[in-house]
């Protein structure tokens, strides 16, 4: 970096104005705002995970356990944490990712008012304040929110490190990649090579470089510290995480254009991001400067972003929320690029990108409820009859699990039992797990879930046929979220088309605002009473 860049980020960094301070507060404001409005909640996956492991934080149980979303204590103890300050609840369990989702987009402000201005703060912040896929992670009690914000602290720190030269800068951004291996250590090993293609790049060979190496060990030491006082073996973590990647790598192997696709053609995640990030590479290199690109913090932001995303394309890490790893520099890019245009171009973009967002938040938040809509509906149909057996998918069961992990007083109706387990009780043969009597039973059907989690499930004929069922109602769904008012806009607004066209659409749309209902069947007494109840006398 020349004298010249280098006294411009030291006045960057501490001439602030009171404008600065003002649009980092709203745009902090609308971020939380959007994410407050399009919470999502429950789904069925890893959340689960994280909640029960959070509350065995809390209780002091500290569960032994081989699965690693039981054991990211990076997102576990903090979660734990919130509930020990406010109590147990959904919207306090959702506070670690709700804040470092709005952190954030805080930091990407910093970020850009340090490289560039203000005016290039402003409109990055938005970007990624605006992005369905960081809007909808806010909302999930998952390990990706988080991770992403220390990610972007690990790089800021570590710039503003790099031009400070200051020992202390270089813990800070070594702590943070240590935080990331509390959180997802696979990210972690990622992260290293990243590193080390900066240095190269760079040509930044020296010493301190130890500081940030000590502060991520210390961060390392202290995770496996912990992990032998709770799960009895230091490396116990890695051994989880390597077993794990064994097991997702046939899931996840999918072909090497997986994120190109999701950034360039199925925009509902990303909208029109990745095509401003291109239109600021473009841009970068076409001006005469471009052979200096690495001495300026485009050049870093390049490496940043178009780094996770070859290292990421070309591994097994091939997961749509993986992609909240490299969308705080795209965002950084798109209000770099927003910056270079005319005013009333750039208010077009930003208009646009802006209500995209929106609509696109609006439809994650109405796929994840229509999805979970009728598991939900299960659970709340279990309260009614507490007396009664009911069997249920894996989203319905894992609904049951996270609500009683959330509920303020002991619940006492039995179990959602899986459906699974329903062809034993048909066929009359006694169920040991099945203790516990009840006066009725019942299965509920959902088409919203069919076999998801367990392939069994989604074999109904056989049970359908079974004389021991009988139909007893559908099942109204469970409330839908705020997004579900502009999907219903979108909807009207497509009705307007031609009939064709409007038809195709609106078959595709209801589907994220109209769950088909679950039809719940009774189980007859004499088969019931010989599977279960049998077996509990």
């Amino acid at each position: 970096m020349t004298t010249v860049e280098q006294r411009n980020l030291h006045r960057n960094t501490l001439n602030w104005e009171p404008a600065d301070r003002l649009s980092l507060m709203l745009v902090l404001l609308l971020a939380c705002g959007l994410r407050l409005l399009f919470f999502t909640g429950f789904y069925g996956s890893d959340e689960v995970t994280y909640l029960e492991s959070a509350v065995g934080v809390l209780d002091g149980s500290w569960p032994r356990s081989d699965y690693v979303g039981s054991i990211r204590y990076g997102v576990n103890i903090p979660m734990a944490a919130f509930m020990k300050a406010f109590g147990i609840s959904e919207s306090v369990a959702g506070l670690w990712g709700l804040c470092t989702s709005v952190g954030e987009v805080g930091l990407v402000f910093v970020a850009a008012r340090l490289f560039w201005g203000r005016q290039e703060a402003w409109l990055a912040a938005l970007c990624l304040a605006f992005l369905p896929i960081h809007v909808h992670f806010a909302g999930r009690l998952m390990a990706d929110a988080p991770l992403a914000f220390f990610l972007t602290l690990f790089f800021l720190a570590t710039w503003i490190a790099e031009q400070r030269m200051h020992w202390l800068g270089y813990v800070a951004a070594g702590l943070a990649l240590g935080t990331v291996f509390w959180i997802k250590d696979a990210v972690f090993f990622l992260s290293l090579p990243m590193l080390g293609l900066y240095i190269v790049v760079y040509r930044r060979w020296h010493g301190r470089w130890l500081w940030l190496a000590a502060g991520a060990l210390l961060m390392v030491v202290a995770n496996g510290l912990l992990m032998w006082r709770v799960q009895g073996d230091f490396f116990h973590l890695y051994a989880v995480g390597q077993r794990g990647l064994s097991r997702i790598a046939p899931v996840s192997s999918t072909s090497v254009e997986y994120y190109f696709k999701y950034l360039l053609l199925d925009v509902r995640h990303t909208f029109a991001l990745f095509y401003l990030a291109l239109g600021a590479a473009f841009m970068i290199f076409r001006r005469p400067e471009r052979r200096a690109v690495f001495s300026r913090p485009e050049g870093y932001v390049l490496l940043w972003a178009f780094g996770f995303l070859a290292a990421l394309s070309l591994l097994k890490l091939r997961q749509a929320n993986y992609m909240l790893i490299f969308v705080a520099p795209l965002a950084l890019l798109a209000g770099y690029f927003l910056a270079q245009l005319r005013p009333p171009v750039q208010r077009l973009l930003l208009g646009t990108l802006l209500l995209g967002g929106v609509v696109l938040s609006a439809f994650e938040q109405q796929a994840v409820h229509s999805f979970s809509a009728n598991s939900r509906a299960s659970v709340e149909f279990a309260q009614t009859h507490p007396a009664a057996l009911v069997f249920a998918g894996t989203g319905a069961t894992r609904a049951d699990t996270y609500y009683r992990l959330l509920a303020a007083e002991p619940v006492l109706h039995p179990g959602l039992q899986s459906l699974s387990r329903l062809n034993e009780v048909l066929a009359g043969r006694p169920v040991p797990a099945l203790v516990q009597p009840a006066s009725e039973a019942f299965a509920v059907m959902d088409p919203q879930t069919v076999g998801w989690g367990h392939r069994q499930n989604s074999n109904w004929a056989e049970r359908l046929a079974s004389s021991c069922l009988s139909r007893e109602a559908d099942l109204t769904p469970a409330a839908m979220g705020v997004g579900r008012h502009i999907v219903n806009g979108v909807l009207t607004i497509v009705g307007w088309l031609p009939d064709a066209l409007a038809s195709r659409l609106t078959t595709k749309l209801s589907s994220a605002l109209r769950p088909t209902p679950a039809t719940v069947f009774r189980i007859g007494a004499p088969c019931f009473m010989r599977g279960p109840a049998a077996a509990g006398n």
